[in-house]
């Protein structure tokens, strides 16, 4: 088993979804209490603007429940797919560290990976279909995806490589990986410098890693990263 250091997998996912429900609950209950204020309280209304309110309103509340249902799945199907791939790195051997919902200064990143074959920075997608890339940009079934996917992972990975600079003076080469969990991946190669992969060749991938790094460097790195995550967990709270 690997030495989980911080963060749980898909926990800040799993807060989100918690979120976007009691906002659209919030939401529904206000157009509820407006529409029976309006209707069943001590004002006159023309019959046209009672029409309109009747009308109006119900329709309001019903793309409400639907907005909200729709964000809700996504966020749930988000953190399942992290802790899937949570799941899959506990496969690893005990000399590598885990650490989950990393902050370093840009968002946050799924899952970091340090060990003996270097790290990496995975962030993980769970996108259904048939994934491509064209022209340096990732599609599924054909069709550009809602955000730029590479673009993320890059930059995280050098979020982190410059976060690593600055607590120790070196220079750390990071490996972003963008795994998905329920799409067919059919991406060659690393596109603009990130591995796109099916969640299933994640770990094979991360112990056939070229970089090298000792024992004691690897618990160094893990521990910082443990402790800038947890700081910002708590200051969120």
């Amino acid at each position: 088993m690997p030495r989980s250091t911080a963060g749980t997998a898909g926990a800040s996912v799993r807060r989100m979804a918690w979120k976007r429900l009691l906002a659209g609950t919030s939401i529904l209950l206000a157009l509820y209490a407006a529409y029976w204020l309006i209707l069943r309280g001590p004002f006159e209304l023309p019959p046209y603007a009672f029409l309109a309110v009747f009308l109006v309103v119900p329709v309001a509340m019903r793309i409400v429940m639907d907005e909200t249902e729709a964000k809700v799945d996504r966020a749930v199907r988000g953190a399942q797919g992290e802790e899937r791939v949570g799941d899959l790195l506990a496969q690893l051997g005990d000399e590598y560290h885990i650490v989950h919902d990393v902050v370093v200064g840009r968002g946050n990143i799924d899952h970091v990976v340090v060990g003996p074959t270097g790290i990496f920075v995975i962030e993980t997608k769970s996108h259904r279909g048939k994934l491509t890339e064209q022209d340096g940009q990732l599609r599924l079934n054909g069709r550009p995806l809602e955000k730029d996917f590479l673009s993320q992972g890059y930059a995280e990975a050098m979020a982190l490589k410059e976060y690593l600079h600055k607590v120790s003076g070196r220079e750390f080469y990071v490996v972003p990986y963008v795994v998905f969990t329920a799409a067919f991946v059919s991406v060659r190669g690393t596109p603009r410098g990130v591995g796109v992969i099916p969640s299933k060749w994640l770990v094979q991938r991360i112990q056939g890693g070229k970089g090298r790094l000792d024992s004691d460097e690897a618990a160094r790195v893990a521990r910082a990263l443990a402790t800038v995550t947890d700081e910002a967990r708590r200051a969120a709270r």
